[in-house]
């Protein structure tokens, strides 16, 4: 029987498939996301509302503190993104957390100027998991400015083999970005991979912004 191919032409198939350099190979893949510091309040087991009482919750809607109760101050947002590995490919059961102060520049710490009042109604810290496609998402408040710092939200990603990660992301086209030091010390394209944009949705309630941030785990 006369073989379907000689050995002629399939030399000739394979020397025809283009072949990638490797400065090619490193220009897929992707940067892993820039790391950033976790302080100066990073979350506490509990921390303490007005009345004292032990606060606890982290699950991913970060805008009321309980059944019935009444919705924290600022615009709330819609934060969603992907946890890819540097191949592009999800990262599935990875730990998302985020946490950052609320409307009034008050972290839920009980060493951020305990003696200024704060919204008792913003949980400060949400938890989730991103799910088979690397996909995760929050409702949160837009972020606004702390002392010192232009706006942002802290990310905390722990991964299943270990992989962790501590950053933040910002807001584009803010003006206080470029008079923040921990922004500033960035390279330009460590900037645009913590930045992100507010795209305005409608919803069923109101228009509420949504911003989509991609993290990259070496």
């Amino acid at each position: 029987m006369k073989p379907l191919f000689s050995r002629r032409k399939l030399i000739k198939s394979i020397l025809s498939v283009p072949l990638m350099s490797p400065l090619q190979v490193l220009a897929e893949r992707k940067q892993p996301t820039p790391a950033q510091t976790a302080g100066p309040f990073y979350p506490e087991p509990t921390a303490f509302s007005s009345n004292d009482q032990p606060f606890s919750e982290s699950e991913a809607d970060l805008t009321s503190v309980g059944q019935d109760a009444p919705a924290a101050m600022g615009q709330p947002l819609r934060l969603s993104g992907r946890v890819v590995s540097t191949s592009g490919e999800p990262v599935a059961n990875a730990t998302v957390r985020i946490w950052q102060c609320d409307a009034t520049g008050h972290y839920r710490h009980s060493a951020d100027r305990p003696e200024e009042s704060r919204d008792d109604n913003f949980q400060g810290y949400g938890r989730t998991v991103s799910d088979a496609e690397g996909n995760y998402e929050f409702r949160t408040i837009v972020p606004v400015p702390y002392p010192g710092r232009t706006p942002h939200i802290h990310f905390g990603v722990t991964a299943p083999l270990g992989r962790q990660l501590t950053t933040q992301m910002y807001i584009a086209k803010n003006s206080r970005n470029l008079k923040d030091a921990l922004y500033g010390w960035l390279s330009r394209s460590e900037q645009r991979a913590l930045t992100v944009t507010l795209e305005t949705t409608e919803s069923k309630a109101a228009t509420e912004p949504r911003a989509y941030f991609e993290i990259v785990l070496a």
